[in-house]
């Protein structure tokens, strides 16, 4: 069995000057058409706009900012969560259509690290694979040899987002007690609309800060109580820094 790809995440496109024409579309609520003050608005205007419009809760200005990433190296288990954000769309790969005969697994790193585990592991979904494959070749569809396989089995998938969901994504997913994957992934995300959109989404991402609360409750990683959640806390409320 192949050990674990690196997963890969690109971003294949987005809405080009998203922060000034977001910026104009807002301002324009309070004066002329947004088409009269985009001109004039600076890159730096615009993200000091947002981000006082963001930090007092009005995040449906994010919503006209849009991004399409693909990601692959990852796991079913992965998109099992990942499809749970509803307010997206997603294309992926076919189990139905595709022969998994030669399929990858995505390990976690804690059964990766350790031998023992690594050869239960192993033992298991090579066993699954190999019966997979013999149903195949009896003669029974793909589509329902597919339910011997495990949720490790690795696949790509193609996500379309707004910005306000994906903030919405962010601070669920990069919250200390989410699944290492897919906080891997959102990491990843994360790093990369950062580059092209800073104002939509620089704030420390947990979804305590935007709250003011930890939202796990009793099963809180304790953060709100640390003297940095009320540091990052007013950052947020005082919106995006000037640069």
């Amino acid at each position: 069995m192949r050990e674990n790809k690196s997963m890969q995440v690109k971003l294949l496109g987005y809405v080009e000057n998203a922060e000034k024409i977001i910026a104009a579309c807002s301002k324009a609520t309070r004066s002329k058409p947004a088409e009269d003050l985009l001109s004039d608005l600076t890159v730096k205007e615009a993200r000091r706009h947002i981000g006082k419009v963001l930090s007092r809760g009005h995040e449906g200005i994010s919503e006209f900012a849009y991004f399409i990433f693909s990601i692959s190296g990852i796991s079913r288990v992965l998109t099992h969560q990942l499809v749970r954000h509803r307010i997206a769309s997603y294309l992926q790969m076919s189990s139905r259509e595709a022969n998994l005969s030669h399929a990858s697994f995505i390990v976690p790193p804690i059964i990766l690290r350790d031998k023992k585990k690594y050869s239960v592991f192993e033992e298991t979904v090579n066993v699954a694979r190999q019966n997979y494959e013999k149903l195949v070749k009896a003669g029974v569809p793909l589509e329902d040899a597919r339910y011997l396989l495990p949720d490790s089995l690795e696949t790509h998938i193609s996500m379309a987002i707004d910005g306000r969901s994906l903030n919405n994504f962010f601070g669920l997913r990069l919250c200390e007690r989410a699944q290492w994957e897919i906080r891997e992934l959102a990491t990843e995300m994360r790093n990369q609309v950062m580059k092209t959109s800073p104002a939509l989404f620089w704030s420390e991402p947990r979804p305590c800060i935007r709250r003011g609360a930890c939202p796990e409750g009793k099963k809180s990683c304790g953060f709100v109580n640390k003297e940095e959640f009320g540091r990052q806390r007013r950052k947020f409320l005082e919106g995006y820094p000037s640069e």
